[in-house]
């Protein structure tokens, strides 16, 4: 089975509709460079989004879209770039405040009023949640 690939600002797209990296196809548009590959696979230095956070992510994206198509471009730049740069320091964002029994490994961070929450494992960086900051927050 091969599977169509593509890197679109740094992130490795894969299945072109739910890819393992978990950048949905419509925030992953404009490929840099297009590539086969028969193996799907993660590389270790893309973060992963869960479906909830992809999911709200887009919605938030498709809200913003109706006012201004040059915002909402904005905001998922700097989104997916502070997601991007955890890669080379994952703790550099407080300990989630929401988190139940929080090891550390929870941290979360805000940007254009959009709290992003992340996990940090040894092997991986796990988007949790999306979500606006007027939004109740939810502890989990």
């Amino acid at each position: 089975m091969m599977v169509c690939c593509f890197i679109a600002s740094g992130f490795r797209v894969e299945n072109l509709n739910n890819c393992a990296s978990g950048i949905p196809l419509m925030i992953a548009n404009k490929p840099r460079a297009v590539e086969k590959c028969g193996v799907k696979q993660r590389s270790k230095n893309i973060p992963f989004f869960d479906n909830e956070s992809k999911k709200s992510l887009r919605e938030a994206l498709q809200y913003i879209q109706k006012d201004s198509e040059q915002n909402a471009e904005k905001v998922k730049s700097k989104i997916l770039t502070s997601i991007k740069e955890l890669l080379t320091n994952p703790k550099r964002y407080n300990t989630d405040k929401y988190k139940l029994n929080n090891d550390g490994s929870y941290r979360a961070y805000e940007i254009y009023k959009y709290r992003i929450t992340y996990h940090v494992s040894d092997d991986e960086i796990r988007i949790i949640r999306i979500r606006h900051t007027k939004m109740n927050p939810l502890e989990y």
